[in-house]
């Protein structure tokens, strides 16, 4: 029988084999997170009608002369190219930008996807659309994720509160103007003393239980100058005091935690030393009230709404308290801008974030990070084996796993509200499709035109 015969069945298969992988790339061209397959051929065993030769003496050298035995399939390969992104606005949808894969849980076997759509079941664990389990890293109580353990299951509590957290820094910011009117005073230092010039303002400090505690600051001018040359009773303040005081919680029993004075240029005087005088009406704290360095003052015996003192002391900034010599500022400017206590809170909502972290916001306006999704690449992702459902498993050939934090070294970030659409090009699909089927009409032609042949060569005994 003529070779050629079995030539063309071998192209036919290779052929079908093809047409078999196109279309299933065709097929998945809507699948979340598919990699299109390519189809590689190569020939054959060859026989040789005739061996090479080396040239000798006068005769040159000779070529092999050799026939092929047909094609076959020699392997189908995966582009893992980058999908599109297709936007949902879900928070459990996700997509990794870049190279990597999902570490999934599937009832004790690790698997590996690009599809990033999940859901959170009914007992608060991310999961796939099949119930496989996302794998992570839990962050603390403290909102603390180590990252490199051993990742596990992700859950998100629906349930989960962060504590109240007590006041231990708030920091004055404003202006104080040193431009005030002043009246002639005997007893005051200066001959003058001013007039209307007292700020009185209350904020709140937060306790271990998140309950706001007020505070009263009145700031004053206690050392000012005469009227000045252009005339008028304008004169220029020139050293202020600032009183911190609490009316002791459960009574009318006014505390004195602080006495400051500043100077004229805003800073604290004595060396950036507070000086506490005892004012009238007020109990004194007792201990050590006050210790300042560098504009920043700790106060001691702050009391909570329940009477127990504050465990550590609170941290006044006011290194950002200027001096205005202008009329127009009024001395109520200064206030307290900023203060790191909050209360007790509740998970209102949550997202991830490009490293892959979840971060949870509370009700109490804080945000904190709930646990981190792990990341895993390969160093051979074209040796992974497709398990169906999108999903892929490890092999010999394809390496460890080296699973790490998103966007971290080969590690692509994560994109939240999104997915990744197939990266099925169609018009390379419909291309291959011709081929494919081009290449089987013209094997079969092969055999055809093979067995035309063999009938001339029967019908030689005619």
């Amino acid at each position: 029988m003529l070779r050629s015969l079995y030539t063309g069945i071998s192209g036919m298969r290779s052929m079908q084999t093809m047409m078999d992988v196109t279309g299933n790339n065709i097929a998945n061209v809507n699948t979340t997170g598919y990699k299109a397959s390519n189809t590689i051929f190569e020939d054959t065993l060859s026989q040789s009608l005739g061996n090479a030769a080396a040239a000798q003496g006068a005769k040159g050298g000779q070529n092999p002369a050799q026939v092929g035995l047909g094609v076959r399939v020699s392997g189908i390969t995966t582009n893992f190219t980058q999908g599109a992104t297709q936007t949902t606005g879900r928070n459990s949808d996700m997509l990794i930008d870049g190279d990597g894969f999902f570490v999934l849980n599937n009832n004790g076997a690790m698997q590996y996807t690009r599809n990033g759509a999940f859901n959170v079941d009914g007992s608060g664990t991310l999961v796939s659309l099949a119930g496989a389990k996302v794998q992570g890293w839990m962050a603390s109580p403290a909102g603390v994720t180590n990252s490199s353990g051993t990742p596990g299951n992700i859950s998100i509590p629906t349930t989960q509160t962060i504590p109240a957290y007590a006041t231990h820094s708030a920091t004055f910011s404003g202006r104080l103007d040193n431009t005030v009117n002043v009246v002639a005073d005997a007893t005051a230092t200066s001959g003058y003393s001013a007039v209307g010039s007292t700020q009185n303002f209350n904020y709140n400090l937060i306790d271990k239980n998140g309950v706001s505690i007020p505070v009263t600051v009145d700031i004053a001018p206690t050392k000012v100058t005469g009227p000045s040359t252009t005339g008028g009773n304008t004169g220029l303040v020139t050293e202020w005091t600032m009183t911190l005081s609490q009316t002791v919680p459960g009574s009318t029993t006014v505390t004195q935690l602080a006495k400051l004075k500043f100077n004229g240029s805003g800073a604290m005087t004595d060396g950036g030393s507070p000086t506490y005088v005892p004012a009238a009406g007020a109990t004194p704290a007792s201990g050590a009230q006050v210790d300042a360095t560098n504009e920043k003052v700790k106060v001691y015996d702050m009391k909570g709404a329940d009477g127990s003192a504050f465990t550590d002391p609170v941290t006044f900034d006011l290194s950002k308290i200027t001096v205005a010599n202008r009329a127009d500022v009024s001395i109520s400017d200064v206030t307290v801008s900023a203060q790191d206590g909050y209360g007790a809170g509740s998970l209102t909502s949550w997202k991830v974030g490009p490293d892959g972290a979840i971060v949870g916001s509370f009700d109490n306006g804080r945000s904190q990070e709930l646990g981190r999704i792990a990341v895993a690449t390969f160093d051979n992702p074209a040796g992974l084996d497709k398990q169906g459902g999108s999903t892929y498993q490890a092999t010999s050939n394809s390496g460890l796993p080296n699973v790490g934090v998103a966007g971290d070294g080969a590690h692509g970030s994560l994109v939240s509200g999104a997915l990744e659409m197939s990266n099925v090009d169609l018009a390379q699909e419909f291309t291959n499709l011709i081929v494919s089927q081009r290449g089987f009409q013209a094997n079969s032609r092969v055999i055809t035109t093979s067995d035309s042949m063999l009938e001339e060569l029967v019908n030689l005994k005619r």
